[in-house]
């Protein structure tokens, strides 16, 4: 097989298929190449998921390394502190026994002699465990729990990494579409929005790999406290995603996805300076997660909700007529349902996040009870 075969056997999995002509008169994207929807999308889906996997793990072997460094440091200083108040109070120690050997001499020698096989005993105990083996055990402990901060700082690294990106890819499309959160019939007007522009489709398809990926990881990673709101969430981001791009609601997943995807850069960075054991930072960032998740993912959202399920059939019409491939209406009702349900999700941990914002105002500091595994 020739190497031009190749590649156009390898092309469709990394590059975008189906250009058409452009519409006349566009209302967004002039400048761009135009694209229809087809099979072949789930081949560049399955390339890009994989080309995530590498990347992810490329992105966390970059951040480990800070994590380590960080924490060795803090480890050190910590033993450091330690040894010295261990010698303050063995120097107090070897004062005071000096003063009272004295005493000791008088003491009688039945009373020496009574306490001799009991010290034996004691002493063959303490032989079991050797300081030297106790020591070293407790080093290890150490080690193996500033390793698993290790992993975890590199994880939220790569969410700030991958949202940083896709939010701000997000929001360049959203100033280049007719649209805004707080006028949503626009989401609706000219539907069904296709061929799509380039940056438009590549967003989607691109997104849908992501979550194909994040779904993997959750189960193949040690669970966290809310593995199965977690997996309910991926599941219904990929439904919705899926959904909008074949049926053409894609200007208003556009606005979900980039409404969504600020919190995370927020909340993946708070984290990240917690594992790094710093004070006051990750609460300071913590408010600014707590409300832009609640301008974002409790009033934007829900706006957004609300104009799927009412007002966008006041502005067009969906049809269904599925001997011509027409499923607009029912995949408009069914998209409908997931929002809400999503809707459900994002009020869950609205809550535990306020639980944690109670917890910064009384002074405990933020501990996250959204998505930390059972052991932290």
């Amino acid at each position: 097989m020739s190497l031009a075969a190749v590649a156009t056997r390898v092309w469709p999995f990394f590059v975008l298929s189906y250009p058409v002509a452009p519409p006349l008169r566009p209302d967004s994207f002039p400048n761009s190449q135009y694209y229809e929807v087809g099979l072949l999308d789930g081949l560049f889906i399955l390339g890009w998921s994989v080309l995530w996997v590498l990347m992810r793990e490329g992105v966390m072997r970059l951040f480990k390394p800070i994590a380590r460094r960080r924490l060795l440091a803090l480890s050190l200083s910590q033993r450091a502190a330690r040894a010295g108040a261990s010698d303050a109070t063995t120097n107090g120690h070897a004062a005071t026994k000096s003063k009272t050997d004295g005493m000791g001499n008088g003491h009688s020698t039945a009373v020496q002699n009574g306490s001799t096989h009991e010290w034996s005993r004691e002493r063959k105990s303490s032989m079991d465990v050797s300081p030297s083996a106790s020591r070293t055990r407790r080093e290890t402990m150490r080690a193996q729990a500033r390793e698993k901060k290790v992993t975890r700082f590199a994880e939220q690294g790569w969410s700030v990494f991958y949202y940083s990106i896709f939010w701000t890819y997000g929001m360049y499309i959203h100033i280049s579409l007719p649209t805004y959160p707080f006028n949503t019939d626009a989401l609706w007007e000219g539907f069904p929005h296709y061929p799509l522009p380039s940056p438009i489709k590549a967003y989607y398809l691109l997104q849908f790999a992501f979550w194909i990926t994040q779904l993997v990881t959750i189960n193949v990673e040690a669970r966290r406290k809310d593995h199965w709101q977690m997996l309910t969430h991926h599941i219904i981001t990929l439904a919705l995603v899926a959904a909008s791009y074949i049926s053409g609601f894609t200007r208003a997943g556009c606005l979900v996805l980039v409404l969504l995807d600020l919190c995370d850069i927020l909340l993946s960075l708070a984290k990240m300076l917690k594992y790094l054991e710093y004070a006051v930072l990750p609460d300071v960032i913590f408010v600014a997660f707590l409300v832009t998740w609640l301008v974002t993912r409790q009033v934007l959202y829900f706006k957004v909700a609300y104009s799927t399920t009412f007002d966008a059939r006041k502005v067009t019409t969906f049809e269904w007529d599925p001997s011509n491939g027409k499923f607009e209406s029912g995949i408009q009702y069914g998209c409908s349902a997931a929002l809400w349900v999503l809707g459900v999700l994002l009020c869950i941990w609205f809550g535990m996040i306020c639980r944690v914002a109670y917890r910064v105002i009384t002074g405990k500091g933020a501990e996250d009870t959204r998505s930390d595994d059972e052991d932290e």
